[in-house]
């Protein structure tokens, strides 16, 4: 029996603040000012504290004193009346507070809360460690979900030990920006670029085939398009030649013109939709009007998800995605009848309900060929700090890529990767560009747009080009991208690849779009990358678990290079690095710093040895692997 599910969006806005100014609407919080006594708060296990001497507007703030001796230490709250929430909307949420605490951790948040009462998610304005703080405004941007009912703010004390003072509570609900227009192709076109990787839209045809009005070949994909039909047939190209996808658009568009076609994309559209297929073999639909669009799988999957709408399956020789999106805060709302029947076999189907400013995306992969050259050439060293000359030498006979973690940037806990980046140690910085430079390795620091503090990709964007002008690194290192906004995501990966061209692009996506969860991806984000992380946190059992080679390897899936961080995976690391390199992965050099007796840092190598299951048991058998591919005796 089919199931429908209603699909949204869930995450972080995508504007500034600023751009929001003459769009807010009402204060929804009753009595944010906590003027009219604790009408409409809560404190659990406590009466309401209403402080007249410490305030920021008005007669008084609420004042909350955190002791070990609360009932629930590690989740003490002051907590509003219910909220009404509207499904996929944009919201703003502030408010004022001061604190002064030794221990633990301040969380004002908003919860939000389905129909059932049980919570969806919470959107944490800030997180105060421990600290004097004057009085100033903490504050988020988030969108509600697809199942969002109301709200509830929480101003959360986690194992505090001290006193916090709130006033001036404020969620306001925000006008959502307008939709893309449908007929000029700007629904169906992405900015950034493939820059050197081989992914290439190489041919628009019109052929003269009965009833097939064009034909689109990318680097990884066909895709035959009978307009009035509508009816899109999609083949996979690479790894196998096959038809893989059969896509039904109801009504049928009618004929379609070329609105643009060139290496990076063909877009096909009248007034009624958009057809937009890129490089990397993504085809992306989007409709001006209600429509609907049905999908028939061609192939069964040896792995395959279904997750929130989105369908994925997978096999020995590539796969097919499919990827419904609403714009995050648009109101907008996409219905998928789902279940899709047996995703092991071939016949499986689905259906979206679209609206005006919907997508849906079709991936088809692996999108472009699988780098062998690099694969055994850029072997990477993951470590903390700023390493000394002497270990970046040792490193370097193993190694091409040098990544430095978070840890290089200043700023206090509990977070430290947030932004806006400034060095701990500009000097030091430098030195290791310039030794990373005298030594052949390409030097790779950690920044994260997910984790950023402002949530515009464009501020992002702005401080990574500023920084790698000015500081000269090499490439980059992503810790997350928009857990579950595919589009944005789809954006940042190919404007970094534009801005490295040749890379290295290096991400880490454990959890990622299209549901922010680890067992269903993007193959067409993560190709843009060079080299792609996962496995964090993920339960992998035994040799054989299908995790390690349908999602984390990469191989015939998006080509980049993958590597498993097996931190719960439940063999011995040299056996991990055996499956992964039987499934043609890959595996990092971790050589974080530790402590000597005398309290300083030391890096593993630093003496001019480095001996450790990475060069006694992998590079050695990677190296093995290498002259079979270099003979034409590697199979996998």
């Amino acid at each position: 029996m089919s199931r429908t599910i209603v699909l949204g969006a869930l995450g972080l806005i995508v504007l500034s603040a600023a751009s929001y100014a003459d769009q807010e609407g009402a204060n929804l919080v009753r009595n944010p000012g906590f003027e009219v006594g604790p009408d409409g708060w809560d404190e659990r296990g406590r009466p309401i504290v209403l402080d007249q001497t410490e305030r920021f507007t008005g007669r008084c703030s609420c004042k909350s004193v955190g002791t070990k001796d609360l009932k629930y230490p590690d989740f003490h709250w002051v907590k509003s009346a219910d909220i009404p929430a509207e499904r996929n909307r944009s919201y703003d949420f502030s408010l004022m507070v001061k604190a002064s605490f030794t221990k633990g951790t301040l969380s004002p948040s908003v919860r939000e809360v389905d129909a059932g009462n049980k919570t969806i998610t919470y959107h944490r304005a800030e997180a105060l460690g421990p600290g004097e703080y004057d009085w100033h405004r903490a504050s988020t941007h988030f969108h509600s979900s697809a199942r969002a009912h109301h709200f509830q703010v929480y101003l959360v004390m986690r194992n505090v030990i001290g006193t916090a003072w709130y006033d001036d509570v404020k969620l306001v609900q925000l006008r959502p920006e307008p939709l893309p227009k449908v007929g000029d192709g700007s629904a169906v076109t992405f900015p950034g670029s493939p820059g050197e990787l081989k992914m290439r839209v190489e041919e628009v045809s019109e052929p003269t085939e009965p009833g097939i009005t064009f034909r689109v070949r990318t680097t990884g994909a066909v895709y035959e398009i009978k307009a009035e039909a509508g009816l899109i047939a999609g083949r996979q190209r690479l790894g196998a030649d096959r038809e893989v996808v059969a896509i039904r658009l109801e009504p049928a568009p009618g004929p379609l013109r070329k609105i643009r076609a060139d290496d990076s994309v063909c877009v096909l559209g009248n007034d009624k939709l958009e057809i937009g297929v890129q490089c990397d073999s993504l085809i992306v639909i989007a409709p001006g009007a209600a429509a609907t669009v049905a999908i028939e799988g061609r192939i069964g999957g040896k792995y395959s998800a279904n997750e929130g709408g989105n369908v994925q399956v997978i096999d020995d020789r590539g796969g097919v995605g499919v990827y419904p999106y609403a714009p995050p805060g648009s109101g907008v709302v996409l219905e998928a009848e789902q279940d899709p029947g047996d995703l092991a076999a071939p016949g499986w189907k689905c259906r979206y309900a679209l609206n005006a400013g919907t997508l849906v995306g079709v991936s088809i992969f692996p999108p472009r060929e699988f780098d062998w050259e690099r694969s055994f050439r850029w072997q990477l060293a993951h470590t903390g700090g700023y390493p000394p000359d002497s270990a970046l030498r040792t490193w370097s006979k193993y190694v091409k890529l040098v990544c430095l973690h978070e840890s290089i940037w200043a700023g206090g806990m509990p977070v430290t990767h947030t932004g806006p980046y400034r060095l701990l140690a500009e000097d030091e910085f430098r030195r290791c560009v310039a030794t990373c430079d005298k030594l052949g390795l390409k030097l790779i620091p950690y920044m994260s747009a997910y984790y950023y503090y402002r949530p515009h990709l464009d501020d992002f964007l702005q401080q990574l080009a500023e920084k790698k002008r000015t500081l000269g690194f090499h490439g980059i290192y992503y810790d997350g991208i928009y857990f579950r906004d595919w589009v944005k995501s789809y954006e940042l990966m190919r404007r970094t690849r534009e801005m490295f061209p040749a890379g290295p692009i290096y991400l880490h996506t454990s959890w990622g779009p299209p549901a922010g969860t680890q067992t269903i991806w993007c193959p067409f984000i993560d190709t843009y990358a060079d080299i792609v992380l996962r496995g964090e946190g993920h339960a992998t059992r035994g040799r054989d678990d299908p995790y390690v080679r349908y999602i984390a390897a990469g191989y015939r899936l998006s080509n980049a290079i993958g590597l498993m961080k097996g931190n719960k995976w439940d063999i011995p690391y040299e056996q991990q690095l055996d499956v992964m390199l039987g499934y043609n992965g890959r595996a990092r050099l971790g050589v974080y710093p530790s402590k000597d007796a005398a309290g300083r840092y030391r890096w593993p190598g630093q003496d001019g040895k480095l001996e450790n299951p990475w060069t006694q048991h992998y590079y050695p058998r990677l190296q093995e692997m290498e002259q079979a591919w270099r003979a034409g005796e590697l199979k996998l």
